[in-house]
């Protein structure tokens, strides 16, 4: 299974936090509206990573409310689901309360999900990846039908507000840019910069391995180095000098 990393870097020199957002542009993917799926805040000077794996999929079915002004989706029900499968949104009991079913004997086409709206009343109905949900149809008509397709690719934008789960994403990126992974390389490394009062953005592409320890052969070396090595003669070091402290004190009092 595919494991794909992206490590943020703030090095913009404000010496303020920035928060790194992960999302899906919803011109590729079908959307109406593109929500945060992967973030985390950064204080100046620091890095941090997220990552993802192609593995799991879901639909999902939301309330839409304004939180700081932006607009947001609350997950009513979220659901598990494969590429190329087909759902329905229904009313299952008499006070018209949604829910999501698949329709096991229908397929859609490769990468892409379905779902149709086979309620009496309209429907914010999104999908999502590993971490969250990524996009949304907002008041899906009855008897409509959204069809998502997922794209390798993956957009990047850096905020010096606060970012909440599931909040569509505006044009209120201090930077944002388009990143698609080149084969062979799960890792791309974002570095926030700033020139002029403005911020940029940088990217380069690597490789690393799934294991959340040792990105390569050379790590693990260098780890197992340190702690065979360094870590000891720090610590037979610290001993020397504290005990040289201590009679030196005694010596000077005498």
């Amino acid at each position: 299974m595919s494991k794909y990393f992206i490590e943020f870097k703030n090095k913009t020199g404000l010496g303020q936090y920035m928060t790194f957002c992960v999302y899906q542009q919803m011109d590729d993917a079908g959307y109406s509206d593109s929500v945060a799926w992967l973030f985390t805040t950064i204080p100046g000077g620091s890095s941090s990573t997220v990552s993802w794996k192609l593995d799991k999929y879901m639909v999902a079915l939301a309330d839409y409310r304004l939180k700081d002004q932006f607009g947001t989706y609350h997950n009513k029900q979220t659901a598990s689901a494969e590429l190329g499968s087909n759902w329905q949104i229904f009313n299952y009991n008499d006070d018209e309360s949604q829910t999501l079913l698949p329709l096991l004997d229908e397929k859609v086409e490769p990468y892409t999900i379905k779902i149709t709206n086979n309620s009496t009343a309209s429907a914010n109905c999104g999908v999502g990846m590993w971490g969250g949900t990524t996009g949304f149809v907002r008041n899906l008509h009855r008897s409509s039908t959204a069809s998502f397709k997922f794209e390798p690719k993956y957009f990047i934008g850096v905020f010096d507000t606060e970012i909440h789960r599931g909040q569509v994403i505006e044009d209120n990126a201090l930077a944002s840019k388009l990143i698609s992974f080149p084969p062979e390389k799960n890792l791309a490394i974002i570095t926030a910069m700033s020139e002029n009062g403005s911020i940029f953005l940088t990217v380069d592409f690597s490789e690393r391995s799934s294991n959340p320890y040792f990105s390569s052969f050379a790590d693990f070396c260098e780890k197992l180095y340190e702690i065979i090595f360094i870590v000891p003669i720090s610590c037979v070091k610290n001993c020397f000098t504290s005990i040289w402290e201590i009679f030196g004190s005694n010596k000077k009092k005498v």
